[in-house]
């Protein structure tokens, strides 16, 4: 009987993160493998302040990199709740086309691009928040997240090479019996190895 894998990504959303995060999917769609895997996020309290420049819920979850980061984090969460079929659709869409600085302005399009149901997004954007993200600061105490990136695996964290073949490796050994797909060879796909992440 195979051991269930279940992934926690966790990230911000800079350059960084985003190499990492690519890297990680090209590991995934190269296994052709339907493997559990979500999308996490650190969360500050009472950052630079807690103004509204850059956190949500007076001054409770908060972001390094502003208020914007905070609410695509939201919509991410929100898609992953609703339209987890659209999801990695979405996110690689929002790290190619947006970034911290215009994310409020920028995803509508990306969604509509992707098949998103953007007025669903909105109305969770709007009512769920903060409940979504006192679940990530949960998270972040449970698995004791100190910054990004991170990946954890069946809730370890994974300190393994940062390339899409040493994903594959990690990914592959947490199963007790392993799939036909961890047997991919990712080389050739594979996308430079993505710089290990020092935010936090």
């Amino acid at each position: 009987e195979r051991k269930r894998s279940e992934k926690i990504l966790l990230f911000f959303y800079f350059e960084n993160n985003k190499k990492y995060l690519k890297t990680f999917l090209i590991a995934r769609r190269g296994m052709k493998l339907n493997f559990r895997a979500g999308e996490e996020f650190f969360i500050y309290s009472n950052y630079n302040g807690g103004g509204s420049d850059y956190c949500l819920g007076n001054g409770k979850y908060c972001s390094m990199h502003g208020v914007q980061e905070v609410n695509q984090n939201v919509r991410e969460l929100c898609t992953y709740k609703y339209q987890k079929d659209k999801y990695w659709n979405f996110v690689m869409g929002i790290n190619q086309k947006c970034n911290a600085q215009n994310a409020d302005t920028c995803w509508e399009a990306v969604g509509k691009q992707v098949g998103l149901d953007t007025e669903k997004i909105k109305t969770c954007e709007s009512s769920e928040a903060l409940t979504l993200l006192q679940n990530e600061v949960m998270l972040n105490e449970k698995y004791g997240i100190q910054g990004s990136p991170m990946l954890m695996i069946n809730g370890v964290d994974y300190n393994g090479g940062r390339t899409s073949e040493a994903y594959k490796t990690g990914i592959c050994s947490a199963f007790s019996n392993a799939p036909n797909e961890c047997t991919a060879d990712l080389g050739r796909n594979d996308a430079p190895q993505a710089p290990m992440g020092g935010c936090g």
